[in-house]
């Protein structure tokens, strides 16, 4: 974890759909900060020497732009689905 300007960076693999998706290809890009509600999804696997693996995906269920280069104004979106 790093330590930028008294805010604590945490870099995490996210899966985004539909309109979130749209949108973060339309207005994020690398580097710019945003906030998640999101939720947590276990799996497990066998992998070729045959040990078994677990892994966490976070489903973003709703994303804030916090700072953004296309748009300096914060923008909420969330999942129409959900």
């Amino acid at each position: 974890m790093e330590i930028i300007s008294n805010t604590y960076l945490s870099l995490l693999t996210c899966t985004v759909w539909n309109v979130i998706a749209e949108k973060i290809c339309e207005y994020c890009k690398k580097g710019d900060m945003v906030s998640l509600k999101a939720r947590i999804q276990n799996n497990n696997y066998v992998d070729k020497d045959d040990k078994k693996v677990y892994t966490y995906e976070f489903i973003a269920d709703q994303v804030i732009y916090m700072i953004s280069a296309k748009n300096k104004e914060i923008e909420n979106i969330e999942d129409e689905e959900n």
